[in-house]
């Protein structure tokens, strides 16, 4: 009359899952080439944003930088619009 709980696999329990490192599966042929991690694609949060660009959240909330409302408060930039925008802004020496 422990504590203790039967551990068994029922409601709540889930299956133990190699790590997705250890998960390899090679490309056939017929598969296109397809990279979640295009540079020129790439979705940024607001904290990526305003690193990338070096300022504050707060400059970037205050800069007309293109962005995509995702919901009532979720914001996500595009790293080509970002680009985009300082190749625009570029002032010359």
């Amino acid at each position: 009359m422990g504590g203790e709980k039967s551990r068994g696999v029922g409601r709540g329990e889930a299956k133990q899952q190699p790590p997705r490192d250890q998960v390899v599966r090679e490309r056939t042929e017929e598969e296109p080439r397809t990279s979640w991690h295009d540079p020129e694609s790439e979705v940024m949060t607001r904290a990526e944003a305003a690193a990338f660009l070096r300022v504050s959240l707060r400059t970037l909330d205050r800069l007309p930088v293109p962005r995509v409302k995702l919901g009532h408060r979720t914001v996500r930039f595009l790293r080509a619009d970002l680009v985009a925008y300082l190749a625009q802004h570029r002032e010359a020496a």
